[in-house]
């Protein structure tokens, strides 16, 4: 049975976590100028593994060359997330300036109570 060598690294799920190290094994497994158990040994990774990611490349290539990939989307959702963020911060600095001009108390305070301030602040 092979035998595998660590890189040096404390833990190896740690070192191959890292999507640049993936992205050249991956290279390496597709230039086939070595046999993939070689270069599975070189980079101390089981060639199941190394299969693995060799059978997804191709999957994640169509992905981020069409119009609709996945970093797309998130983008796009961190956007989104990102306006209404400041939406509501805007809205939240209109209602207390709203409240400190019509002289409404704030929770805690005496004052009109809670139907009296919806009334206030709707008309």
């Amino acid at each position: 049975m092979l035998r595998y060598i660590r890189n040096g690294t404390n833990n190896q799920k740690e070192a191959f976590s890292r999507v640049q190290n993936k992205i050249r094994v991956v290279l390496d497994l597709l230039e086939q100028t070595d046999t993939a158990l070689a270069i599975c040994f070189k980079y101390s990774i089981h060639p199941t593994q190394a299969r693995k990611w060799k059978e997804q490349a191709p999957l994640n290539l169509k992905q981020s060359f069409s119009s609709n990939s996945a970093f797309a989307e998130l983008k796009e959702k961190d956007n989104l997330i990102q306006n209404l963020y400041t939406q509501v911060g805007k809205l939240q600095y209109q209602l207390d300036w709203l409240k400190k001009k019509m002289g409404v108390a704030y929770r805690g305070e005496t004052g009109a109570g809670g139907e009296r301030q919806c009334q206030i602040i709707n008309s």
